[in-house]
């Protein structure tokens, strides 16, 4: 009888499977950035679980949010989350810290969505200029606020960027 090591298998190799992540203290919200590595979940506590998506086993719980996180978005090694705090965090997902709070909404962030540049054709230009981040909030607004890089200098405030918006 020979000793074969187990087989790792992960969700994305086509076998039928699923996988438990153990770990919340609360009800799971959201979910993000399901990939060969790890998946992201928040939840209505304010923390970010990063779980091996091999395992399962919780690597790191983010902290940073005083209540629930209601939206994420994944872009490259940053992590976007937005919560019933009225803040959006940036995270640092190669070191796993946050990177910056910006403040603005009066409410929840419900909604984020991470705008990168295209190309237009008709004036050889990228639009936007660079990538950034379109926040929805209970607060009945929309806000634009141009996508830090991890590695830049803090932002204290938020930038919100009209011209954008209009034109």
């Amino acid at each position: 009888m020979t000793n074969k090591a187990p087989q790792r298998t992960t969700l994305l190799d086509g076998t039928p499977n699923h996988r438990d992540f153990q770990g919340h203290a609360g009800n799971v919200v959201t979910v993000v950035r399901l990939d060969a590595e790890n998946v992201y979940s928040a939840d209505d506590e304010g923390f970010i679980y990063v779980y091996d998506i091999v395992t399962g086993r919780l690597n790191k719980r983010l902290e940073g949010h005083v209540s629930g996180i209601w939206a994420m978005q994944y872009y490259h090694n940053i992590l976007v989350s937005g919560s019933t705090d009225s803040t959006l965090r940036i995270w640092n997902l190669r070191a796993l810290r946050p990177a910056y709070v910006f403040q603005g909404h009066a409410s929840t962030v419900r909604a984020i969505e991470i705008v990168e540049p295209l190309l237009n054709p008709q004036t050889g230009n990228y639009e936007p200029p660079f990538p950034v981040i379109v926040t929805g909030s209970r607060d009945a607004t929309l806000r634009v606020w141009k996508l830090p890089g991890i590695d830049t200098l803090p932002v204290k405030f938020s930038l919100v960027l009209v011209s954008i918006l209009t034109g």
